[in-house]
């Protein structure tokens, strides 16, 4: 399900501020991941607040030794809808992150100091078949 119209335009109005600080949110992490030094993680989140905002899915870069929540401050990446989320660590300060087709809420190029790039899933799909997986 993605978010009606007007609750995208409020995202988008308030910097997804408004989809994230809600006691009605439910929220999944799908996949965490630890940086090489163990300093920093990543996780993917699918957030949901209630049949009338519908899903949003994130992927959030935090400092390790808590469990990955969907912080605002911390989003590198929100889309509207589910979606599976890959990501990778390269190095400590540094996560690449493959992007789901359709609109973006946010996109960060830096979060609490890991740079944050990103490809297309359909980059990482055809790589796929390429190397035969």
């Amino acid at each position: 399900m993605k978010l009606p119209a007007p609750l995208l335009l409020i995202c988008l109005t308030l910097g997804g501020e408004a989809c994230l600080k809600s006691d009605d949110c439910g929220q999944s992490v799908n996949a965490a991941k630890t940086s090489p030094s163990g300093r920093m993680q990543a996780g993917a989140i699918v957030s949901a607040c209630g049949a009338t905002v519908g899903y949003y899915t994130l992927v959030v870069v935090q400092p390790s030794g808590h469990p990955v929540e969907a912080e605002r401050k911390d989003a590198a990446l929100m889309v509207p809808g589910v979606h599976q989320i890959y990501f990778s660590w390269g190095e400590d300060g540094a996560l690449l992150v493959d992007v789901p087709a359709g609109p973006l809420i946010e996109q960060r190029l830096e979060v609490n100091g890991v740079k944050v790039r990103y490809r297309s899933s359909l980059s990482r799909q055809a790589a796929e078949r390429t190397l035969g997986r």
